[in-house]
């Protein structure tokens, strides 16, 4: 697999996690709205819902990011070794 290859796999993985951690954040908006508004305090005339994906999605960034960088260490320290 070349470098770049797998470098676009693992941004693409971390992009994926944030789509993930949105529509995991918009589910929890429907479910629990207390938590949501406790969590950000949301101004009276926004929608829980759509503040509930944008905090699912810069946690599902992070998450990926932290993964993203896992995993660019193990491809650092892993690839020398094949060669």
């Amino acid at each position: 697999m070349s470098v770049l290859r797998c470098f676009l796999s693992i941004v693409g993985a971390s992009l994926f996690a944030a789509v993930v951690g949105g529509l995991f954040g918009s589910a929890v908006a429907l479910v629990a709205p207390e938590l949501v508004r406790s969590c950000a305090a949301p101004p009276g005339s926004a929608s829980l819902v759509r503040c509930g994906a944008g905090l699912g999605m810069v946690a599902g960034l992070f998450m990926g990011a932290v993964a993203m960088a896992f995993s660019v260490l193990l491809f650092a320290v892993i690839k020398p070794r094949d060669r």
